[in-house]
């Protein structure tokens, strides 16, 4: 009994070393925090600042911005694996350790492509709004597939995180307010082929079921997309020895490949966007969006690898707040009450969160538990 005691004792403490030599300070958190919240805000200025300044439209291919920052990702990746990484990639470079980074990979493709539906049954900035959802969804799917329990007082923080990015997006009927909005939406992608929007025009149809099935879209693209990222995170925690530079180049590979295709297809099937060039329609301002999206795509790497989703979740509402604030210091927008209301709310959420996050059991609690362990012990034996 005593050596097996002592043999579950050296096992779980070499499993707690294991785990804490891969965590990340208090000051390295910060510092990832504050990278992404700062990454994130010049991404939605630089979208505003890529567009054509008279049309006000996107004149490239977004599809040929996401396969440049996936190339540009895969090739930082692979010049910053280490020596001895390198020299022992043979097992992790095996089939059966390739090819699950492509279900990440295909799932961002899928939710991407999902965004011609979103963005036809509802305006940009409802879309916005209603994809505040992800937060609960990221939540829902993290327990899920991680297995890991959150206090009741996390839930009903990510709850308010979700209720203050929803008032924090809403314009109230500000034109200002819709102008910074306006940086935040997504790149839409490029209109779907002809085909598609033949069997689109019937209008009636579109008045009557948009509501229903843009809410449903946006649902689906949550559910997808948080599926991505958990599972992603997943696969970067199941090896946490083996270099992150190596798993990126995995990821990044298929990222490459998957989205290389869709923009071949996009340059036979679409009519209506320019793909003879993967640089046609591109300024400054976007050379300069694929370098801070990829940026942000390695960050989101470090996070998964040693923070989690739920890190993510909230460094995003962050950078949210940060660009509304931004646009409005640039751009004039000014955000309304609804906004700070929301902000309040939301800075509340990352608080407690985090916070409860960092309680320790209660005395009675630790009692309770140390007398289940050792009834559990004596069983056993």
């Amino acid at each position: 009994m005593a050596a097996h005691a002592a043999t579950g004792t050296q096992t779980a403490s070499s499993q707690a070393a294991s785990s804490s030599a891969f965590a990340l300070s208090p000051l390295a958190t910060i510092a990832v925090a504050s990278l992404y919240v700062a990454l994130y805000t010049s991404n939605a200025i630089l979208m505003k600042l890529s567009r054509d300044p008279i049309s006000g439209k996107y004149e490239y291919n977004p599809v040929a911005v996401t396969l440049m920052n996936e190339s540009l990702k895969l090739a930082v990746s692979c010049v910053m694996i280490p020596p001895e990484a390198i020299a022992d990639t043979g097992e992790a470079l095996a089939w059966n350790n390739v090819w699950p980074y492509a279900v990440p990979g295909l799932v961002y493709l899928v939710d991407d492509n999902l965004q011609y539906g979103i963005y036809y049954y509802l305006k940009p900035s409802e879309a916005t709004l209603w994809a505040n959802v992800r937060v609960l969804t990221t939540a829902v799917v993290f327990r899920l597939l991680i297995g890991r329990e959150l206090k009741y007082l996390q839930w009903i923080s990510l709850l308010v995180l979700t209720v203050g990015l929803v008032l924090a997006h809403d314009s109230g009927g500000s034109h200002a307010h819709g102008d910074a909005l306006t940086a935040l939406t997504p790149t839409p992608p490029p209109p779907p082929p002809a085909r598609v929007i033949a069997a689109q025009e019937n209008e009636s149809v579109a008045g009557f079921l948009g509501l229903n099935v843009g809410h449903m879209l946006v649902l689906l693209v949550a559910v997808v997309g948080s599926f991505g990222n958990v599972f992603g995170e997943r696969l970067l925690k199941r090896e946490l020895e083996q270099s992150l530079h190596l798993q990126n180049a995995k990821l990044y590979f298929w990222g490459v490949v998957l989205n290389l295709v869709a923009f071949l297809w996009y340059g036979w099937a679409s009519e209506s966007v320019n793909v003879g060039s993967v640089l046609h329609g591109w300024n400054l301002w976007t050379f300069c969006l694929v370098f801070v999206q990829a940026a942000i795509g390695l960050t989101i790497s470090v996070i998964f690898k040693f923070l989690d989703n739920i890190f993510k979740v909230q460094v995003s509402s962050l950078g949210f707040l940060a660009t509304v604030l931004s646009t409005a210091f640039l751009f004039g927008a000014k955000p309304t009450r609804h906004f700070y209301v929301g902000a309040a709310l939301v800075l509340g959420s990352v608080y407690a969160y985090n916070l409860s996050k960092s309680q320790k059991p209660s005395p009675s609690q630790s009692t309770s538990q140390k007398g289940t362990q050792q009834l559990s012990m004596e069983q056993h034996c």
